[in-house]
């Protein structure tokens, strides 16, 4: 086998460093192992070779001492292939790298596999490496305490370092990397509660939060604006008012008054000249016509008496309601009337429209 053979070679040159030839060899055995794999664990032949290739790669950056860079590789490559001698230096790097809990976790998987009834040197190799690694890191794992004092029947999440502690954990030893950690509790309707701890390699510590429901008023005090559109009208329309965009108060617009008042002196006016007008004609017909009847001749002058009347009545009624629109709009006009009245940004929009002869609303829908 070839495991076997580089083996040999390498106790027979003995000028090859015991590194050297356990690189050697745990590469040699990964590609021995990869390019041979049996039934249940096939793999396509893509897959084969380049985890093979990722393998050699991290073992090499691993046993240089080169822990940060090897990691990656062998990340890949394990999860492409498992081979006991390229998880035993993934295992280590997390060791190295402060990642004691995961490197330790991945060289117990190793110390206890089953390498079968012929294994290859190498996994044997691979094994006692990972028993020796383990009598040096596993005392280095710390462990961590968290308690949580929350309202009955609150629904919580507990975080370190922004990944989820399972509620089993709470209040028992969690297997924790030494250093220094952020531990975080929060929920719907809570008060969220942090605290940072530091713990020494194999040491051991504990954290208290406590978490309190927070009402409605203090939401904002709590980092949790209420959205102004989920409040009722009243307070949605507060709000609008009180934003100040920096600009200028504006003068009320009250050119819609002045046309108004136009209108209605137009219609008084045309109402009361036609009115007198009627009446003129009224005063000579009653001098002619007696009992009710007028003499052959008068139909026009009657004709001309019922229409000077008619016109008068409308004059009137145009004037008293432009007279009418023209003291709504003066006493409304302001800053925001003006903006209403003169145009239309938003849709639907309705905006009152006066004129001459004209008095009523136009919209956009």
């Amino acid at each position: 086998m070839l495991g076997t053979d580089l083996e040999s070679r390498a106790f027979a040159a003995g000028n090859v460093s015991a590194c050297r030839w356990r690189l050697t060899l745990a590469a040699a055995a990964f590609a021995l192992v990869a390019s041979s794999v049996d039934g249940a664990h096939a793999q396509s032949a893509e897959n084969v070779a380049a985890a093979r290739a990722l393998g050699k790669k991290g073992v090499t950056l691993a046993r240089a001492d080169k822990c940060a860079e090897a990691l990656d590789p062998l990340s890949r490559a394990e999860e492409l292939f498992h081979a006991p001698t390229i998880l035993v230096e993934l295992g280590y790097c997390q060791c190295v790298l402060g990642r004691v809990v995961e490197g330790t976790e991945a060289l117990n998987r190793v110390a206890r596999e089953n390498l079968g009834d012929a294994p290859p040197p190498a996994f044997v190799a691979a094994q006692d490496r990972a028993r020796k690694l383990l009598n040096e890191y596993q005392g280095k794992v710390a462990s961590l305490v968290i308690h949580v004092d929350a309202p009955q029947d609150a629904t919580f999440v507990v975080t370190v370092d922004g990944k989820e502690v399972p509620s089993a954990l709470l209040g028992a030893p969690r297997p924790t990397d030494p250093g220094t950690h952020e531990v975080r509790a929060e929920g719907e309707g809570l008060a969220p509660a942090a605290q940072s701890v530091t713990l020494d390699e194999g040491g051991s510590g504990s954290v208290d939060l406590v978490l309190t429901a927070t009402a409605p008023s203090e939401a904002m005090a709590a980092g949790q604006p209420q959205d102004p559109e989920e409040g009722p009208i009243e307070e949605r329309h507060v709000q609008a008012v009180l934003v100040d965009d920096g600009s200028p108060p504006r003068e009320p617009n009250r050119v819609p008054a002045y046309v108004g008042f136009g209108v209605g002196a137009v219609g008084i006016a045309a109402g009361t000249y036609f009115g007198f007008s009627a009446k003129s004609t009224k005063n000579e017909l009653d001098d002619v016509c007696r009992g009710g009847s007028c003499p052959s001749g008068y139909d026009d002058e009657i004709s001309g008496m019922t229409r000077d009347a008619n016109l008068s009545t409308i004059g009137f009624a145009v004037g008293i309601l432009g007279l009418g629109a023209g003291v709504y709009f003066w006493l409304t006009a302001d800053s925001d009337a003006n903006s209403a009245f003169n145009q239309c940004t938003d849709e639907p929009c309705i905006r009152p429209v006066v004129g001459l002869g004209q008095l009523g609303a136009q919209g956009v829908f």
